[in-house]
Formats: structure tokens, sequence, C-alpha cells
């Protein structure tokens, strides 16, 4: 059911299975991240954000980059925690999904307007893309060429005016 209605059009209609279905199952990692199916596509972010975290365990430090914890990250991003969005799982530890983590990353670092990290973020996702987990190359190329150059990206100084003359 859940899959059924997993996206914004009709997320309301499965949003009593979600509720259910995370009661039902509660040891179960997948049942847990699998209520955030409604959840994102209703924009309900501190819900995405709590079943993801039962779903990753208890234990912080042994999240390991899955699924549950790519949502999670992007969560975050999406609540405007963006340092936990880049604290979240260093990329160079995310496998197969480091392409993933670093453009999430990128975003961060954009909202946060580091635009020379976000650009680099921008490239190691590109470097490290994998087209099989549904990384969007031309998506990341936009915006890593939208992304202005962090010296582009401040203003320049004023210029000096002569001062008016008094008579």
């Amino acid at each position: 059911i859940i899959h059924a209605y997993d996206e914004p059009a009709h997320a309301e209609r499965g949003l009593g299975a979600a509720r259910a279905y995370s009661k039902i199952a509660p040891g179960a990692a997948h049942a847990q991240h699998m209520t955030t199916h409604i959840f994102l596509a209703m924009g309900m972010w501190d819900d995405v954000v709590t079943q993801n975290e039962i779903a990753s365990g208890h234990n912080h430090e042994q999240w390991t980059a899955n699924h549950y914890t790519l949502w999670l990250n992007y969560a975050y991003l999406q609540q405007g925690k963006h340092d936990e969005a880049i604290a979240l799982l260093d990329p160079a530890q995310a496998g197969a999904f480091a392409a993933l983590y670093h453009d999430i990353r990128g975003d961060a670092f954009a909202a946060k307007g580091d635009t020379a990290a976000a650009k680099r973020e921008f490239e190691a996702a590109l470097a490290a893309g994998d087209d099989a987990l549904g990384v969007d190359r031309a998506f990341i190329e936009l915006k890593r060429d939208a992304t202005p150059l962090a010296a582009a990206a401040t203003p320049p100084a004023p210029a000096a005016t002569a001062a008016p003359e008094t008579a």
C-alpha cells in the first residue's frame, strides 16, 4: 500500500497505513523506513528524520551509508539542518552511495553560502557518480555550473567617490 501512494498527489491516502506499519513492526528497520515514503511525499520532515533515525539504529557511531541514512540526510537538508547534513557521514566511507552523499553535501554547502565547498562536493559527486543508483548527472552538472565561484559571490567594494566641493 505504501508504494502505491508514495507520491504527493496520493500520499494522504497512505498516511494511515504508514502510521500503522511503524507500530506493527517497531523492531524492523525497513518497516520504519518505509513509512517515510509517505512522509516525504507529504513534506513531513520531522517524521522522515525520526523514522530514518530509528531505522538506522540508536548508535549513531555505527551508522553506515545506506538507503535509510541517505533519506535521513536529505530530510536534514529539507529542515535547514545543513551542518547535520554535512556531518552525517563521511562520503569517503559511503561506498556506492558516495555520489549521492556528495550531492546532498553540495546542496548543504550552497545553502550555507559556501560556494567553493559546494562546487567541490558537486565535482566529487560527478567523479563518484553511479547512474545505477539514481545519480542525475545532468542535474548535478547544472547545480555545479550555477554555483558562483566564491570570489564572484563576494560583492565588489564600493568605489571611492570624491567628496563634494564646498564653497
